[in-house]
């Protein structure tokens, strides 16, 4: 789902919903590449390096920030996923 950070959930559009993401530490893998490989970054993250990590899942979401490095569905396009963590 696409989000937009607002300062109040006070007057939302019809057809979108607000929802309030608590502040969180979070683990950041950028993925490169085509989008149909994204959910190798997202399974790297949560099968691979959390387990060997001093860390947990802290949340009930997974963010991706797409910013001025997304181009797309391009192979040198650039993708944060953001996991939210706390110690074990």
């Amino acid at each position: 789902m696409p989000g937009q950070e607002v300062t109040d959930l006070d007057e939302i559009p019809f057809d979108m919903v607000g929802r309030k993401i608590p502040p969180s530490t979070y683990a950041v893998f950028t993925h490169l590449g085509l989008l149909a490989k994204l959910p190798e970054t997202f399974h790297y993250g949560h099968k691979t390096w959390l387990p060997a990590s001093p860390y947990e899942p802290a949340g009930w979401f997974d963010l991706e920030l797409y910013d001025s490095r997304f181009k797309g569905d391009s192979e040198d396009s650039e993708v944060d996923v953001c996991i939210p963590i706390r110690k074990k």
